[in-house]
């Protein structure tokens, strides 16, 4: 018989707490950056998305927006890494 990798036999059959399935502690991480890292990919997605979107309405090549938002994107990211010495990314 096999068991569902959420609910666990050892524990009553209920749920387990997202922080104990995806082994957050154990990987030297918490909760709250785990969700900051979360937004900032998200965000950085957007920017990704929606910034050539919005450019290319100057008549601009769409493709070469796209490369030059995500060079800029990771020019600025390891820019402040590296000067901070911090995991934040600046968008």
């Amino acid at each position: 018989m096999t068991h569902s990798p959420v609910s666990e036999p050892h524990n009553g059959g209920r749920l387990r707490e997202p922080k104990d399935f995806f082994q957050i502690t154990e990987r030297n991480s918490t909760v709250w950056r785990e969700v900051a890292g979360l937004t900032t990919f998200s965000a950085m997605s957007y920017i990704l998305a929606v910034n050539p979107a919005i450019l290319s309405a100057t008549g601009m090549n769409i493709h070469s927006l796209i490369i030059t938002t995500a060079l800029a994107s990771m020019i600025g990211t390891l820019i402040m890494a590296l000067w901070s010495i911090s995991y934040l990314s600046v968008i």
